[in-house]
């Protein structure tokens, strides 16, 4: 089920997908998703994320962010490498 917000901190495994649904990664306990959310100009999600076990997932708020600048900054690092590894990935072919 897709969630609304922004979502990060699971336990549980996740593949994202972009709009043409192909794999862009496949995530674990530990890995975040939904910073680039976040982060983006219009505030919208740019891959889906779908389940491969069950999950437990911590939603974190813009009040989170706001009451911790520290985490708000590691996501934005998190989120500044992901759009890097997104533009060197080779397209379709």
């Amino acid at each position: 089920t897709a969630a609304n917000g922004r979502d990060a901190g699971y336990m549980g495994e996740v593949e994202t997908f972009d709009d043409e649904g192909r794999l862009l990664a496949t995530l674990k306990e530990g890995d975040i998703f939904g910073e680039m959310a976040y982060f983006s100009k219009k505030g919208k999600r740019n891959a889906t994320v779908v389940a491969k076990t069950d999950l437990v997932v911590r939603k974190i708020s813009s009040d989170d962010f706001k009451r911790l600048p520290t985490i708000e900054k590691i996501f934005h690092r998190i989120a500044q490498g992901r759009r890097i590894s997104q533009r060197a990935a080779p397209g379709p072919e």
